[in-house]
């Protein structure tokens, strides 16, 4: 049975309520189907005139029962990236389009997936706990009939911005869309390597999503390396050359930059293919799929914004915020390519929504 608290030395835990919702497009390709219509893809060198992107998503949100005027939020990412919500209550709809900008500040393409309230499923409900300086220490989902469950715990090492997880319980692979959210790895604390004075040297494991026994076995690790202030700017893997020689060769990267305050800025990561006996399970079943990507954090270390490579092009990740809370309220995925024949219509797209919950 797992159990919270995984932290004996801090009694003092909060314990929240969130109501998963989801809306999805992913496995609903087929031209024609309603769904396929709640998303758009609008690109600049598809139109004659760049000022055309706006008419077309004016249309897009007309159509829907929404307008310009029912922005809520509008937040900049880097400059390279705007992202809007839209909602109207007399429709029962809402809408998020990201618009991706030049170097020049002007608009190249635009996304976006709308829905209609009802559209909205609920699949269940996070019991998480936080500590008095705010990190989240566990987590517990629950599917509405309380089929399938999962929980993680959590721990933390200096210098290290991403948090390791201390104990698992994840039967369900789409569990990992809403546990641990607003992190792109998943650090396993029994496959760190910790000094002498409780610094992270290295990690025995996979940086995919599932902990990989074949490589616990192997003794497989990755160096951690700090800046002069103690903080982890790169994560370098080493294997095994093909040819099944001693020989060792950096493969996988991570490279970390920090703003001037501190809190994390941009990560990039690429995870090679890996060869013979240190190729994990994990990249066997997803072959390159996110096998490269970087990550955009706010002013306050929060994730943002992700995108990653795909075999067809690129996914993109979107994560929104209340004001200084450090859990995104929703989660917009979507895939560069569009699947219907009518032009720009149709693209894999996904939707969670967390709502506190008492």
């Amino acid at each position: 049975m797992f159990v919270l608290h995984p932290n004996d030395s801090d009694l003092h835990y909060q314990e929240h309520r969130e109501i998963v919702l989801h809306h999805g497009i992913f496995d609903e390709v087929e031209s024609g189907s309603h769904s396929m219509l709640d998303t758009i893809l609008i690109s600049a060198q598809w139109l004659e005139d760049i000022d055309q992107i706006d008419t077309l998503l004016a249309t897009y949100l007309y159509d829907r029962g929404i307008s310009f005027d029912d922005l809520k939020s509008r937040n900049s990412v880097e400059g390279n990236h705007i992202v809007e919500f839209y909602t109207d209550s007399e429709s029962e709809a809402s809408c998020y389009i990201v618009r991706f900008l030049d170097e020049s500040g002007i608009v190249q393409s635009a996304f976006a997936i709308s829905y209609l309230w009802s559209d909205l499923q609920v699949v269940g409900e996070i019991i998480y706990e936080s500590s008095k300086n705010g990190e989240v220490v566990s987590e517990m989902f629950s599917n509405t009939d309380d089929t399938e469950t999962a929980s993680i715990s959590f721990q933390y090492y200096a210098g290290v911005p991403f948090p390791f997880i201390s104990e698992a319980e994840v039967p369900v692979e789409p569990i990992y869309n809403v546990l641990n959210r607003g992190q792109r790895f998943w650090l396993y604390e029994s496959a760190a390597i910790i000094d002498a004075n409780g610094t992270v040297v290295g990690y025995g494991n996979d940086f995919q999503y599932k902990y990989d026994d074949k490589l616990a076995l192997e003794g497989f690790a990755a160096s951690f390396i700090y800046d002069d202030a103690g903080r982890l700017i790169t994560v370098v893997e080493e294997f095994l050359a093909e040819d099944g020689t001693d020989a060792l060769f950096p493969s996988n990267m991570i490279s970390i930059d920090y703003y001037d305050t501190g809190a994390l800025e941009t990560v990039d990561y690429l995870f090679s293919p890996r060869f013979g006996a240190r190729r994990s399970e994990n990249q066997r079943n997803r072959g390159t799929t996110d096998g490269s990507g970087r990550i955009r954090y706010d002013e306050q270390g929060r994730m943002v914004y992700r995108s990653y490579y795909v075999t067809h092009g690129r996914h993109y990740c979107v994560y929104l915020y209340e004001d200084n809370t450090t859990r995104p309220w929703a989660i917009v995925e979507f895939c560069s390519m569009v699947y219907s024949s009518e032009a720009g219509y149709g693209n894999d797209a996904s939707i969670y929504l967390f709502l506190e919950s008492k």
